[in-house]
């Protein structure tokens, strides 16, 4: 008999309360178990106690940005893909974020379908080869920021 496979987790952060359920519902919804932080602080103290496939975080919070957290992941924990979510975005913002490691930008208000199929893609996404060194960059991540900046996906995108 096997084992069927442990369920996708992701790290949610952001400081909207609301925001945090709806996510956790939607994500739920396509079998991802969720964890919520607040802050900045909230998801490294998470990311030290737990393992994540994805990492969902607003750019503005309390106690930093997220693009903190993004660079953060990028160092330590490089095959996880962040994606970056702000009701304060533009093109400079976008930029910063894919910079950082992010692998998508999404501004507020959320597309639900939207938001599922980016997730899907995260999930999609290769692990890191074992002897990835620290802040090395994942081998798809060339091509996640080439489709991100073409086309009118990539165009929604940023």
């Amino acid at each position: 008999m096997t084992t069927p496979p442990s369920p996708a987790r992701a790290l949610i952060v952001d400081d909207e309360p609301d925001l945090l359920t709806l996510l956790g519902i939607s994500l739920g919804r396509m079998g991802i178990q969720t964890r919520p932080a607040a802050s900045v602080g909230e998801a490294l103290a998470a990311l030290g106690e737990d393992r994540f496939d994805f990492c969902l975080t607003d750019l503005r919070l309390p106690d930093g940005d997220g693009l903190m957290l993004v660079r953060h992941i990028q160092q330590h924990q490089p095959g996880l893909p962040v994606a970056v979510i702000t009701a304060h975005g533009d093109m400079q913002s976008a930029i910063d974020a894919l910079k950082a490691g992010a692998f998508d930008f999404v501004n507020k208000p959320l597309d639900l379908a939207r938001l599922r199929s980016m997730v899907e893609t995260a999930l999609r996404l290769p692990p890191l080869p074992a002897d990835t060194p620290p802040g090395g960059t994942p081998a798809w991540a060339p091509a996640l920021a080439a489709e991100a900046s073409a086309g009118s996906e990539g165009e929604d995108r940023l």
